[in-house]
């Protein structure tokens, strides 16, 4: 009687995601993505075993994709999307413009006091971006990126309110910035 309520309770309760981000995180960062080694890689574990379907588990689509973050709530979980996330695309280009993708969509669909998770990835992008590919333009992209939209939201007075919260915090941990404002 106990186990069947206990499992009802189960089954119909919110999932709590506490250790699953943890969980993902860690497996999405012990996988070797590319030539290079990023500063979040925790383990050398080759994707070549890895069929298609099993790498779209790892990085689905943008739209998914920013459902774990706008889930995400205790700084915890954030911190881990971010970093798996920010090694993740780390040597792969397309991948990146998919994250850019992620926070535009998060930036501008959710509530200024749902905000957190996405600034806080495009913090963890900024603060060790990936400048061994010169062409790619990592940094500048990202800041003209953001800028763009800081611009389109400028009407909303508590999405710049928590923008510039976020942007004197990043200031703090990137201090070239600085010649961005």
């Amino acid at each position: 009687m106990l186990e069947r309520k206990r499992m009802k309770a189960l089954a119909d309760g919110i999932p709590k995601y506490k250790y699953l981000f943890d969980a993902v995180s860690n497996c999405i960062r012990a996988y070797k993505n590319g030539d290079k080694k990023s500063p979040y890689q925790t383990d050398d574990v080759e994707f070549a075993g890895l069929l298609q379907q099993e790498k779209d588990l790892f990085f689905p689509d943008v739209k998914f994709l920013k459902m774990p973050f706008s889930m995400a709530r205790n700084n915890k979980a954030i911190k881990a999307l971010s970093i798996c996330y920010a090694h993740y695309t780390w040597n792969d280009r397309d991948e990146y413009q998919t994250i850019l993708q992620v926070i535009e969509l998060g930036l501008n669909e959710h509530d200024y006091a749902e905000l957190k998770p996405f600034f806080t990835l495009l913090q963890y992008l900024l603060t060790k971006p990936n400048t061994s590919d010169k062409s790619d333009n990592r940094f500048e992209r990202t800041m003209t990126f953001f800028l763009e939209t800081l611009e389109r939201n400028q009407i909303y007075y508590k999405f710049m309110e928590s923008s510039f919260e976020f942007i004197f915090k990043l200031l703090g941990a990137v201090p070239h910035i600085f010649t961005w404002f």
